[in-house]
């Protein structure tokens, strides 16, 4: 008798409509990295540039995805672009050439390089890419920075925390 009770009040309960106040929630792509967990990752200062900078967001952030650039004053350092292997619009361009792949290429194609045990591509005009997991880190170098510079600063990340993503 008890369970019959029991389960006449979950089947009233869910035959409530939800209340104004109750919030939306977001839909949640299955495995792609969310923004809040991108934002986890801490950025160190750009290379060659003081503490006095600041990263900012290079453009609309989204799950997977997440660009910010380092400003000081007018002048600006490195970017630094997170990328979900998984995302739709990666895995849109898995099977095309590989300039068609553009800023994704670091998902699909071979490395030429370690940096620990994270495959990484030393890409022409001082890009690097490395994959940590399902997550590609871009990394682009302005005036100041050296492809040796773009490497260390790689090295500073936790690689393996993002690798877990």
């Amino acid at each position: 008798m008890k369970t019959l009770i029991a389960l006449a009040l979950v089947l009233t309960a869910c035959d409530k409509k939800p209340t104004a106040e109750a919030a939306p929630t977001p839909e949640k792509k299955p495995g792609i990295v969310t923004l809040a967990q991108l934002q986890t990752i801490k950025l160190p200062t750009s290379p060659g540039f003081t503490a006095k900078g600041t990263w900012a967001s290079a453009f609309a952030n989204e799950d997977g995805d997440r660009m910010e650039v380092w400003k000081e004053g007018s002048a600006f350092g490195i970017s630094i672009h997170f990328i979900d292997c998984r995302l739709p619009k990666v895995q849109e361009v898995k099977d095309k050439h590989v300039l068609t792949q553009a800023a994704f290429a670091g998902c699909f194609q071979p490395s030429d390089a370690k940096l620990g045990k994270y495959e990484m591509r030393k890409v022409s005009g001082g890009e690097r890419t490395l994959r940590a997991g399902n997550v590609l880190i871009r990394i682009n170098k302005q005036e100041k920075e050296t492809a040796a510079d773009l490497e260390a600063y790689l090295g500073k990340l936790d690689l393996d925390a993002i690798a877990r993503m």
